[in-house]
């Protein structure tokens, strides 16, 4: 009788807390430096939550260790909803690469949505002499290993689909990891380092204005904003495919009732036409998955992820 009691008064708290949620200032916590695709996402959205929300939202950039340490601070707040992660296929690709990380996608991470994705560009410094990927394969075949490119971090989406391309077209490429992608390209730019994956929205003006060059994007179909560049895999690798999201989580044990109605504010953001238009500036697809569709989205992604970086026998740097 005791245990109802205690268990029937718990619940009615769990409601309250989510009948009430958000009751005080939100924060987002991104693992990535200022400027770059995924803080400039995190500042829109926090924008709309705090709108839709009626309540303040503030973004926090917790830069190092591929995501470990936005998420340990995560994990070191209270689990009732008010303090949020937006990150990538990081989540689940770091603890792959590195079993000793400190965390977990499917033990410490319970998402939110799945909000949004888009296909990334290969953009190589303009000096550099290839106008195609045929002819990067070609000169990265001729000198192996003199070849570098850069990402905005270690287990990140950028920094897999360059292993991926090395895999599938056999060459060898320096991987040069740093703590955002805005900090990668500026050295791409300057010519320290010859090539980058990007988002076609950071790499825009830089592309405008010639001091790189697109020679392939990395989805099944060409980019709406850069028609003209061919895809990786109709440049003669017909298997690569990489589509990069962004989501959003809550420390594992968050009240579902509370997660249900973050998606759902979420969700409310996705279908207004100013965040819309947002997205169509930023090359981002809307997809707002929640729920068992979220989670049936991450299950694919890990399943795949290990087996690329168990046959292609990766480890973390």
């Amino acid at each position: 009788m005791v245990r109802l009691f205690v268990a029937l008064i718990l619940l009615h708290t769990v409601i309250a807390q989510a009948q009430t949620f958000p009751s005080k200032p939100m924060r987002i916590l991104v693992p990535y430096a200022p400027g770059g695709l995924l803080d400039v996402t995190a500042r829109q959205i926090a924008a709309n939550l705090a709108e839709h929300f009626s309540q303040s939202v503030v973004v926090e950039n917790r830069t190092g260790a591929a995501s470990a340490v936005a998420i340990d601070a995560l994990k070191q707040a209270p689990a009732d909803g008010h303090t949020i992660l937006l990150d990538n296929s990081g989540v689940i690709i770091t603890p792959i690469l590195n079993p000793k990380a400190s965390f977990k996608m499917q033990r410490d991470l319970e998402v939110v949505s799945i909000v949004t994705g888009s296909t990334s560009l290969l953009a190589v410094n303009a000096a550099l002499p290839a106008r195609d990927l045929k002819e990067l394969v070609t000169l990265a075949r001729a000198s192996p290993g003199t070849l570098n490119y850069s990402s905005a971090g270690v287990g990140t989406i950028l920094h897999m689909s360059g292993e991926m391309l090395k895999a599938l077209a056999k060459i060898d490429l320096v991987h040069v990891p740093y703590k955002g992608g805005s900090a990668a390209m500026n050295d791409v730019v300057s010519g320290r380092i010859h090539m980058i994956f990007l988002g076609p929205s950071i790499l825009a003006p830089f592309l405008k204005d010639g001091r790189v060059r697109a020679i392939a994007s990395t989805g099944s179909k060409r980019t709406a904003a850069y028609p003209d560049v061919p895809t990786i895999a109709e440049s003669g690798y017909p298997d690569y495919d990489i589509v990069s999201w962004i989501g959003l989580f809550v420390v594992k044990s968050t009240p579902p009732d509370i997660v249900a109605r973050l998606a759902q504010g979420v969700n409310a953001v996705l279908a207004t036409p100013q965040f819309r238009a947002v997205l169509v500036k930023s090359n981002l697809d809307a997809i707002g998955a929640t729920g068992d569709e979220a989670r049936r989205l991450l299950d694919l992604e890990e399943r795949r992820w290990t087996e690329v970086i168990r046959a292609n026998k990766l480890k973390a740097d």
